[in-house]
């Protein structure tokens, strides 16, 4: 913002006739530009209309030529948006894709803000280790990784108000305030000093980490060649939180006093109330039991659900005996086929034996696969009036999904 205003005074000097757009989130902006001279306007959060919209777009983008997970995504979108909570949580474009992340991996919209972030974190964890990137470092080190984060978050965010002095070239209040490569091996190195990681392999640890080969540790990249930052703003704010909210509570307490009146912290104080409440009040008063059974009166409950879908009156235990009398029928009727089929291995084993054998496998296109799910459903088609005396006015329509 001195920039900005340092800009105005020299451009005022030459007698420039200029525009000047300045854009800036409301959670750090005090009204540093005076409103004689700037017009301010806000932009307004997304309606759940608004945002279903933009999830629509983002999930056609996102899926290609995959339909059925498109449509999957739109669904869980389209109930994300028409429950308040959750509505909430997509006011913006980074919130909705976000959860539309969040619905893909785990079909569940968080409710709440600080979840919401939290569960976007984990996912990207999963998806990074998955990726075996650090020689395997993510799934070794999780938690010293989620200790960095934090800490890196709390020292970009506090350079960015000038509480610290900023990376070396550059300057206090740059919204790319980033750690320079040597400033995050110290970070990762005094992280492994604290645990006790004795020598050599903390060096080995911290030469692993720190990888300036790399572009991506989960929520920090490299912009440039040396330099090491948080992707958003907000991702930055959300560990600088997770870093204030480790210790004891009376440290906690004076921390959370400390930035509470600072506009510039309000984003982080916002996520360090909603981990206070989900770590602090949600769960401690959560039931340590788990099932219907622990619940007063829930057997009762369960027997009742059973009913409603099985539409019998035959208890719980009596049909999970139908369904074991069931295994085993099924079992025994794959022990008698699988000589027939040229198996001779483990009974249990023969299905991932047929779905892996050349000869049970017919199809070679995804093209054959849906041409035979359209001659089947032609020929289900047929018969259904015979069956039912109303029909779908819809069509069917197939698509392939790799899970």
């Amino acid at each position: 913002m001195r920039q900005v205003e340092h800009f105005r005074v020299d451009a005022a000097s030459r007698n420039a006739d200029i525009l000047i757009l300045v854009t800036t989130r409301p959670q750090s902006y005090s009204k540093e530009f005076p409103s004689d001279l700037f017009q301010h306007l806000y932009l307004m959060p997304l309606s759940p209309k608004e945002a279903l919209d933009y999830g629509q777009r983002l999930a056609k983008a996102r899926c290609g030529a995959e339909e059925r997970r498109c449509d999957e995504l739109v669904r869980s979108l389209e109930r994300a948006c028409e429950t308040e909570m959750t509505a909430r949580l997509m006011q913006n474009p980074l919130q909705i894709t976000i959860m539309a992340t969040l619905l893909e991996e785990t079909g569940e919209p968080p409710q709440q803000r600080y979840r919401l972030f939290e569960e976007y974190y984990r996912t990207i964890y999963k998806r990074e280790t998955r990726r075996q990137l650090l020689e395997g470092i993510l799934s070794e080190r999780r938690t010293d990784i989620d200790t960095i984060h934090a800490e890196a978050g709390l020292l970009l965010h506090a350079a960015g108000e000038g509480v610290m002095k900023p990376s070396k070239g550059r300057k206090s209040g740059d919204s790319e305030s980033a750690l320079s490569d040597e400033q995050f091996r110290t970070l990762v190195s005094r992280r492994l000093a604290r645990i006790g990681v004795p020598e050599p392999k903390a060096s080995d640890l911290v030469r692993r980490i720190s990888d300036g080969s790399l572009q991506r540790l989960v929520f920090m990249v490299r912009p440039t060649e040396g330099w090491i930052r948080f992707d958003l703003t907000p991702l930055k704010e959300f560990m600088a939180a997770e870093a204030l909210m480790t210790g004891a509570d009376n440290y906690i307490r004076e921390r959370l006093k400390a930035v509470a009146p600072v506009a510039y912290w309000r984003n982080v104080l916002l996520f360090a109330v909603g981990k206070c409440f989900v770590e602090k009040e949600y769960l401690p008063a959560s039931r340590d039991t788990a099932g219907w059974g622990a619940l007063p009166n829930g057997a009762e409950w369960y027997r009742q659900c059973v009913r409603d879908q099985t539409t019998t009156d035959l208890s719980p235990e009596e049909i999970h005996a139908i369904g074991l009398k069931e295994v085993a029928r099924i079992q025994a009727e794959l022990a008698a086929v699988a000589p027939k089929l040229g198996y001779d291995g483990d009974p249990r084993q023969l299905l991932a034996w047929v779905r892996t054998n050349p000869k049970f496998l017919p199809f070679r296109s995804e093209a054959q696969i849906l041409d035979a799910y359209r001659a089947i459903n032609e020929k289900v088609k047929a018969n259904l009036p015979q069956l039912f005396a109303r029909m779908p006015k819809a069509g069917s329509t197939f698509g392939l999904s790799r899970n």
